[in-house]
């Protein structure tokens, strides 16, 4: 039994690798197309390949559903049509332990989405920004242009520019009053980080009182409750570019200063069910094999493969954006298209069995 298990992973296994090389060559050719306006002397056809290169992980991690899903159905496939799992059945091996099979092999592309999930994509996400900021906006790695805003204790940050997790400006900084109306306003040139505080240079403040407002020059200044270069960092991001443990610690410092962290929540959760849904998606895909699909052609599978994974991300996209919008439980907006996917395998599971 062993061996009939080892022979079902492998050629699970064997053609997820397949459509999975399809699948990302395919994905890179389209990018590459897209992506080609950008060509110019300064952002050459070698760094939009690099770029893509880097994203290669976060592709591969959108499609490992679809891969996983495919490549169950054309290795199971493959062994149906040589008679295989008609031998298999005829000597007493069940639907269940076939299924067991093919999660056994699913478990090796589980632990690799979790590798991508949470090292792999992410520091590849925070590569290609930087090779983008540098070569294609002519800034230095790590340089963030778009506005950022922050909240420490009693003041609000707006921060222009970004040059590293210790070095922004301009900022302007909005410091509020017990009443949680603005008393200052201060329009910051440039603040650092150093001695466990934020060093701002030349600051022009603006004092609203009950006798009129009055507007000064300050050289120096320290903010002690400013956010850690940490946070800052984590802001920045794109929640893609974010590991489990940088999610963690963002959704921390927002839901501290009392901001959304809803968005976040949700990308968390689905970084943490994505090993879960590829398993669920093999699971799927037993069924499919030993049932309507079981005289079919490679190519039926294929296309019943692919609809059912495009449906799937539609899907999930579609509860991901609803729960942001209707503030769903993040974790059963996460959890939901994997259990509908689990629902219907099983059920397709026990009539096979019948």
């Amino acid at each position: 039994m062993k061996l009939i298990d080892r022979h079902i992973a492998v050629h699970v296994l064997g053609f997820s690798a397949i459509v999975g090389f399809a699948l990302l060559a395919l994905q890179s050719f389209i990018t590459l197309a897209a992506e080609a306006d950008d060509i110019s002397e300064r952002f050459s056809f070698l760094d939009l390949a690099t770029v893509v290169a880097f994203e290669t992980p976060s592709i591969m991690l959108v499609l490992m559903p679809m891969i996983a899903l495919i490549g169950t159905l054309l290795g199971l496939g493959a062994l149906a049509q040589q008679g295989e799992l008609v031998a298999m059945r005829a000597a007493g091996i069940s639907v269940l332990r076939i299924g067991a099979a093919t999660l056994a092999g699913g478990l090796l592309l589980a632990a690799l989405t979790l590798l991508l999930t949470d090292v792999v994509a992410p520091a590849g996400k925070r590569a290609s920004e930087q090779l983008q900021s540098a070569e294609k906006y002519g800034t230095d790695p790590g340089v963030v242009t778009r506005p950022v805003w922050l909240r420490g204790e009693q003041e609000i940050y707006h921060v222009r520019r970004v040059e590293s997790p210790r070095s922004v400006g301009p900022v302007t900084v909005y410091s509020l009053g017990a009443d949680g109306g603005i008393e200052v306003i201060s329009e910051v040139t440039r603040a650092q980080f150093s001695e466990g505080a934020w060093q701002a240079e030349n600051i022009t403040q603006t004092h609203f009182r009950d006798d009129g407002v009055e507007r000064k020059q300050v050289a120096h200044m320290r903010w002690p409750s400013g956010p850690a270069p940490d946070v800052l960092e984590l802001v920045v991001l794109e929640s893609d570019a974010l590991s489990v443990r940088g999610l963690l610690r963002l959704i921390d410092y927002l839901e501290r200063n009392d901001l959304d962290a809803q968005q976040y929540r949700i990308t968390l959760w689905q970084k943490l069910v994505s090993p879960l849904t590829v398993l669920v998606m093999m699971l799927l895909a037993v069924p499919y094999v030993l049932g309507s699909l079981r005289d079919s052609g490679t190519g039926q599978r294929l296309l019943v493969g692919v609809l059912i994974g495009v449906a799937f991300w539609v899907g999930n996209e579609v509860i991901a954006s609803s729960a942001l919008i209707y503030r769903w439980p993040p974790m059963l907006s996460a959890l939901s298209p994997s259990l509908i996917v689990l629902v219907i395998a099983l059920w397709r599971l026990r009539r096979a069995r019948e």
